[in-house]
């Protein structure tokens, strides 16, 4: 991975902030909610990737180093979103705490990408 991502040295690779923040917000709801919560937690990156995806998708070519995971990103379909909007009654699924985590990981999202965005004081 680190060859196709063409990263020298992955040791100098850091986990920012935001980036620690949404793993260990995963985290917590694979290992303190039943596990079907973790698929609602995941559900905001599966569709903004998607979504950004789509946005450059024309940019796709022979010489993109990053065209293979804008291919890899492109919605099919929003399987897990059906899965889940299919399946929620039979886990006995709480709305309110689906939407509590739906809307913490759509956060921890945009923490994430706005931690890109920031320049720091120098």
């Amino acid at each position: 991975m680190f060859k196709e991502w063409y990263i020298q040295d992955p040791k100098g690779i850091a986990m920012g902030d935001a980036a620690a923040s949404y793993s260990k917000f995963e985290k917590d709801v694979a290992t303190e909610e039943e596990s079907f919560y973790l698929l609602i937690a995941m559900l905001p990156c599966e569709k903004l990737w998607g979504w950004l995806s789509q946005q450059i998708e024309s940019g796709i070519n022979d010489t993109n180093v990053y065209s293979f995971w804008i291919e890899d990103n492109l919605p099919e379909s929003d399987t897990l979103a059906t899965y889940i909007n299919e399946n929620a009654e039979r886990f006995n699924v709480d709305q309110q705490k689906a939407m509590d985590i739906y809307q913490n990981g759509m956060q921890c999202e945009v923490d994430f990408f706005t931690s890109a965005t920031i320049e720091e004081d120098n």
